[in-house]
């Protein structure tokens, strides 16, 4: 996901409202393992589904290779 914002931005308030709506969405917590080399689904518990979200200012110019 790639987001464009502008001005100061609050890392941790942006972190925590991210968290928020993955808390509260089950469909963003679902991971798809393999188990004998067949997929089955899998919904991770709200307290372990963090994921390290990186927050990196670019330009325009920069901004394909950044992604």
């Amino acid at each position: 996901v790639s987001l464009r914002l502008s001005g100061r931005i609050d890392r941790a308030a942006l972190h925590g409202a991210l968290h928020d709506v993955m808390v509260r969405h089950e469909s963003l917590r679902t991971v798809f393992p393999e188990r004998d080399g067949v997929p089955f689904q899998r919904v991770v518990a709200a307290e372990h589904a963090w994921v390290g979200i990186p927050v990196t200012e670019t330009d325009e110019t920069a901004l394909d290779r950044a992604l």
